[in-house]
């Protein structure tokens, strides 16, 4: 079977089991839902594993390609966890070994009340990770808040950064915040979810063109942000009050910036100060995308973030 017609197999496999498992969600929608991630996570070839650092706290990560790659570390964004690049990964593991871990207070990674969680704790918790694991360099990019730490991360250990890829990062406050946002200062944050049905207008927002989930398992991720929202109440507001731009400006490692042009979040103007502060940076801004670039079009973003590393090699 050439490759092609091995990937219309395992798309029409996963077609078939998401109207069974639709078909069943009435009985069990967590255990169906956690079976159709399971069902894409085994398809990327990713195998969940775990780590607890030396100071306590555990990582939950995902991870797939040859160790003896060049190791690419993916980091999500926030109320998000490991699996916003489940599909992204998968163009990426026939040549590199990838890791993509949940962040502390985030997926199945430690969620500790009172614990530090602005960029640069962030980024000294990924440190400990990669160096329990090994790893002396990486490759490493970020979607939003994951952007955010991995700015910190680039500016506190730049011997450890071979590349950075931006995904609409957040971080940088000096640009005007969206209408979305308009609230915001009264401490009504519309990335917190207070009910099912904030996160199913919410999954619409973020996304210009969301991929298809259906609203039985939307409502079960919905479950899981409920269930955080006080800890990411906490999160936001230090990460409000930790903007990125004086350590941006430090960064000299090759970056790829990709923005969609239509986000909602965070305004595609930001990558005009991005490349003010980081003028080695490439920026691509794509039409019809919004804030999740990776998740929308996963194989054109890919496409674009290995044609970057073929240059950078070469």
């Amino acid at each position: 079977m050439n490759k092609k017609r091995f990937y219309y197999s395992i798309f029409f496999i996963i077609c078939m089991l998401t109207l069974g498992l639709t078909a069943c969600s009435h009985f069990n929608a967590q255990g169906t839902t956690q079976l159709a991630v399971d069902i894409e996570r085994k398809v990327s070839g990713l195998e969940k594993k775990q780590l607890t650092l030396s100071t306590g706290e555990q990582i939950v990560y995902l991870e797939a390609g040859d160790p003896k790659h060049e190791t690419i570390v993916l980091l999500h964004g926030f109320g998000a966890n490991k699996d916003n690049f489940t599909r992204f990964s998968r163009k990426l593991t026939d040549q590199y070994h990838v890791i993509l871990p949940d962040s502390v207070g985030f997926g199945e990674s430690s969620r500790i009340e009172n614990a530090q969680y602005n960029s640069d704790a962030q980024a000294t918790r990924l440190h400990q990770f990669i160096t329990q694991l090994g790893i002396q360099q990486i490759h490493l990019g970020g979607s939003s808040m994951g952007g955010h730490i991995s700015l910190a991360f680039a500016a506190k250990y730049p011997q450890q950064v071979k590349s950075l890829l931006l995904l609409d990062s957040g971080g940088f406050w000096s640009v005007p915040r969206m209408p979305i946002f308009a609230n915001f200062g009264s401490g009504k944050n519309p990335l917190i979810i207070e009910n099912e049905e904030d996160y199913l207008k919410l999954y619409q927002v973020v996304m210009s063109n969301p991929p298809f989930v259906p609203q039985f398992m939307l409502r079960e991720f919905a479950q899981d942000s409920l269930k955080n929202a006080a800890l990411e109440r906490n999160i936001s507001t230090q990460l409000a009050t930790d903007p990125i731009e004086q350590r941006a400006e430090t960064v000299k490692t090759p970056t790829l910036v990709i923005w969609g042009k239509e986000d909602q979040l965070l305004d595609v103007k930001t990558t005009q100060t991005i490349k003010a502060l980081m003028p080695q940076a490439q920026i691509i801004i794509m039409d019809n995308t919004g804030h999740l670039p990776m998740l929308e079009a996963p194989a054109k973003v890919a496409k674009d973030y290995l044609l970057f590393l073929k240059k950078l090699n070469s």
